[in-house]
C-alpha cells in the first residue's frame, strides 16, 4: 500500500488529507534553494537567502506583502508513521518476523559450529549472516519488536542527455524476507529533492529524515517508539536500528563526506592506500 502513497501524495489536497487521516503517513515539505543548493533546515532555517548562490528563500512578490511563500520545496517522508502502518494489520506484522527468526537460526548455527567445529553447513545468504550484525544483536539483545532498516540515496536522470538533477532516497526494511525485501511494495520513500541541480549541502536535505529517526531512537528513554501490532493485538515498543547508509560510488561521497573515487584516498572503506 505504501508505494501507492508515494505517488498519490503529490495529487489533490483532498487525497493528501484522506491518506493522512487513514494511515498517519504524511509528506513533510521543507523550503529549499531554487537552485538546489541547500534546504533551509537546521542551521539554515532562519536564512532568507541561499549562502551559496544568493537566491531568495521566499517568493519576493509574496514576501513584499508580508507573506512567506517558499519558491521551491523538498519533500521528506518520515519513517515512523510508515513503520507503524506496516505493523497495524495482522498480515503486515507477520511478514515482519523474518529477521528475528533468521537471527535465531544463525545464533543456533553459530553455537553448533563452536561445539562441533564443522563450518561446512553454515551458509552466508543474507546481510543478517554477517558478524557485524550478529555482534550488534547480541550487544543490544534485539527482539522481534525491534526494527532494522537501511537508508539508500541516488540521483535520478529524468531527461535524456542531462545530468542527474533529481535525488531520491528510500528506506529498506530488513525485517522482510530478502526474496520480497527489495520489491517495490516493500520499499519506503524517504526523500525527494526535485533539482534542477545537484545539492551543494546534502546534509541540509537529510536533516528532516535523520532528525526524526534520532527522535524515534530516543522515545521512552531509548525503549523505542510505540505502535499497534496487529498480530499480537497489543501496543509494542520498537527500537529502531540503522544498519547501513548506501549509495553508488558517486553518490556515496555526498552521503559520507569522503573524497571522490578519483581522489588520492578514494577508497570508500577509508583505507590509507593511495589509489
Amino acid at each position: 500500500m505504501l508505494p501507492s502513497l508515494f505517488i498519490i501524495l503529490f495529487k489533490t489536497p483532498s487525497i493528501n488529507a484522506l491518506v493522512a487521516e487513514i494511515t498517519g503517513v504524511v509528506s513533510v515539505p521543507d523550503n529549499m534553494c531554487i537552485n538546489s543548493c541547500i534546504a533551509f533546515t537546521g542551521p539554515f532555517s532562519d536564512l532568507e537567502t541561499c549562502p551559496f548562490c544568493g537566491e531568495a528563500s521566499y517568493d519576493p512578490l509574496q514576501f513584499a506583502s508580508n507573506r512567506k511563500v517558499a519558491r521551491k520545496e523538498a519533500c521528506s517522508f518520515v519513517i515512523g508513521p510508515q513503520l507503524q502502518a506496516l505493523r497495524c494489520r495482522k498480515e503486515g506484522s507477520e511478514a515482519l518476523k523474518y529477521r528475528d527468526k533468521k537471527t535465531q537460526d544463525i545464533l543456533a548455527a553459530i553455537e553448533e559450529l563452536e561445539t562441533t567445529g564443522n563450518s561446512e553447513d553454515f551458509v552466508y545468504n543474507d546481510m543478517l549472516s554477517g558478524s557485524e550484525y550478529i555482534s550488534l544483536t547480541q550487544r543490544l539483545d534485539l527482539t522481534s519488536d525491534d526494527m532494522v532498516v537501511c537508508f539508500s540515496l541516488d540521483g535520478a536522470q529524468l531527461y535524456q542527455n542531462k545530468k542527474s538533477d533529481t535525488w531520491i532516497a528510500i528506506w529498506i526494511v530488513m525485517e522482510y524476507n530478502p526474496i520480497t525485501r527489495y520489491k517495490k511494495k516493500h520499499i519506503l520513500p524517504a526523500l525527494v529533492i526535485p533539482g534542477p541541480n545537484k545539492p551543494k549541502n546534502l546534509d541540509s536535505f537529510l536533516f528532516r529524515s535523520l532528525h526524526h529517526f534520532s527522535a524515534l531512537q530516543r522515545e521512552q528513554g531509548g525503549k523505542g517508539f510505540r505502535s499497534w501490532d496487529g498480530l499480537k493485538e497489543a501496543v509494542i515498543s520498537s527500537r529502531l536500528i540503522l544498519a547501513f547508509a548506501t549509495a553508488d560510488a558517486l553518490s556515496l561521497i555526498e552521503l559520507d563526506g569522503r573524497v571522490g573515487h578519483c581522489g588520492c584516498h578514494g577508497c570508500r572503506f577509508g583505507c590509507q592506500m593511495k589509489g
